[in-house]
């Protein structure tokens, strides 16, 4: 696949679910500004993978990346006893009460 190719599939898979994205390491980190850093670093490996994306849910494939490198920043920065664990379903209830997907 071309350069182009891959940076259009990046496009059409990944950016129409950043601001899921954000809002889920946002939910994980607790924080702001290290939820654009997870986020940032999942969008690294989201566009190094795209070319083994199979197609489906990109919204499930992308907050899949983005909670393993939550979990993955948070382990290298922060002390164990602070790491959230939850349910996806909550993001989507908070989301709800927001008004926003």
């Amino acid at each position: 696949m071309s350069e182009r190719a891959l940076a259009e599939r990046f496009n059409q898979v990944v950016l129409p679910h950043l601001g899921d994205a954000l809002a889920l390491a946002r939910w994980l980190t607790g924080n702001a500004a290290d939820a654009e850093d997870v986020v940032q670093d999942a969008c690294i490996k989201a566009h190094a993978g795209i070319s083994g994306y199979a197609g489906g849910n990109a919204r499930a494939w992308l907050l899949t990346i983005v909670r393993n490198t939550s979990y993955t920043w948070m382990a290298r920065n922060r002390p164990r006893g602070m790491m959230a664990v939850g349910d996806l379903c909550d993001l989507d209830d908070m989301a709800a009460a927001h008004g926003t997907s």
